[in-house]
């Protein structure tokens, strides 16, 4: 799965912050990216690309509120036609159902309107290269979503749980300070509404 670029520590703790970045499960990121790079290696220039790439898809399913159950299926449904080298009209409604703004999105990013987008998926235009680079390119707007969305209880605890692996596994341990804050506050989180509960 090491493109080479970087140590395994280093691709690890890349791996685990773009987990920490979207609020997705670190063992759904690793997944992606291993069958992303597996798949469609050749789409790729490195780890780091394709790191990026989850990191903006899991953020636009979490910004719909597509559950994590939902968005591993969709994702790994993605990944295959990624490697298939071909985003089709069913991929892509399976998508659309989930992120309503991504034909926006794809349309921005090409410069084209909505009937010349569905024209260039129906014939097979839409190559897993193309849509690759719209997502990547598309980062700012999607990162803008994902910021105005509230925190729900399912992503907090998702991350905490990752965070108790990270301290669980010394190799994550490069990572270990960047979290550190992000971990007492959830901890802090839990806490509290533990003794919420114990009221």
């Amino acid at each position: 799965m090491n493109d080479g670029l970087q140590t395994a520590d280093q691709l690890q703790g890349m791996l685990f912050t773009a987990a920490q970045n979207s609020g997705t499960a670190y063992s759904e990121v690793v997944k992606t990216v291993g069958a992303l790079n597996a798949s469609a290696g050749s789409t790729f220039s490195s780890n780091q690309e394709a790191v990026a790439f989850t990191e903006l898809m899991n953020k636009q399913f979490v910004a719909s509120g597509t559950d994590q159950e939902d968005q591993s299926a969709v994702m790994g449904k993605l990944t295959a036609a990624m490697g298939e080298g071909v985003i089709n009209t069913d991929m892509f409604s399976e998508l659309e159902a989930r992120i309503p703004q991504i034909g926006t999105l794809l349309s921005n990013a090409f410069g084209i309107g909505q009937a010349e987008l569905d024209e260039l998926i129906a014939s097979g235009g839409l190559t897993a290269e193309l849509f690759k680079n719209a997502m990547l390119a598309s980062s700012d707007e999607i990162n803008a979503q994902f910021g105005g969305t509230p925190i729900t209880w399912a992503r907090v605890w998702t991350m905490a749980t990752d965070e108790l692996l990270l301290w669980r596994r010394p190799v994550l341990g490069g990572v270990r300070g960047l979290w550190q804050p992000a971990g007492m506050l959830i901890a802090g989180i839990l806490c509290g509404c533990a003794g919420f509960h114990s009221l």
